[in-house]
């Protein structure tokens, strides 16, 4: 859900035409599509 949220600000972000937030909004997302794909790898570790 907050990748998600993320990418909503991210378009309001575009559209408003502020760079700067996009710039870090886009990091945000990175990071947490990583933390994701950590917390799924080791979670099918655990099955």
């Amino acid at each position: 859900r907050a990748i998600a949220d993320y990418e909503e600000r991210l378009s309001q972000a575009e559209a408003y035409g502020d760079v700067g937030l996009r710039v870090d909004l886009e990091n945000q997302i990175s990071d947490e599509t990583r933390h994701k794909e950590e917390v799924e790898q080791i979670l099918t570790g655990w099955s």
